[in-house]
């Protein structure tokens, strides 16, 4: 999921991601882990569930909210992912 953060009604959807794109995670317990992780240079919040689901999200180039979710999948395969939706284009938009 990509939120445009872009206007009056875009800017009220990512304020969330913006507070949390500030914040250091470092996080375990019987559930799993939550962390701070870097992707091409934005901080993003990873989270590991016990139950092999995977997510991130992340404020991305100070207007776009992205979340990355997936269900029984390696995390290896969520790094592939991001590097194919090649975020950097977001900036052309």
């Amino acid at each position: 999921m990509i939120i445009d953060g872009a206007g009056e009604r875009g800017a009220g959807g990512v304020g969330p991601y913006r507070m949390s794109s500030k914040m250091e995670y470092n996080e375990e317990g019987s559930w799993g882990s939550t962390k701070t992780v870097e992707v091409d240079g934005h901080n993003a919040k990873l989270s590991a569930l016990k139950s092999g689901k995977y997510s991130i999200s992340m404020f991305y180039d100070e207007r776009f909210a992205v979340d990355i979710e997936t269900h029984e999948l390696a995390r290896e395969a969520l790094e592939q992912i991001i590097e194919q939706l090649d975020l950097v284009e977001l900036k052309n938009l």
